[in-house]
């Protein structure tokens, strides 16, 4: 049996742990403190004409949060990357 800890960026609630994937010190404690036995990630910015409104933001997101969940999975975890 396995833990989900699903991270919405715009809602909280029951089971639901609110985490900036933009804030690598909050992410990496949250992986330290609950230690996953995997880890899916799909968050993105998807949205055209939010990308072109901030493209640092969406840049920090869909590029630099997805580089460092990698490298801090890879140091502590069995990795496996994989893009359909």
């Amino acid at each position: 049996m396995h833990y989900v800890a699903p991270l919405p960026p715009l809602r909280s609630g029951p089971g639901l742990v609110k985490v900036d994937l933009s804030d690598f010190d909050a992410v990496n404690k949250f992986l330290d403190e609950t230690k996953p036995d995997f880890l899916v990630h799909s968050a993105a910015q998807r949205l055209p004409d939010k990308v072109a409104e901030d493209f640092q933001a969406a840049k920090r997101l869909n590029v630099e949060a997805t580089e460092a969940l990698a490298k801090k999975i890879s140091k502590s975890m069995y990795c496996e990357y994989n893009v359909n």
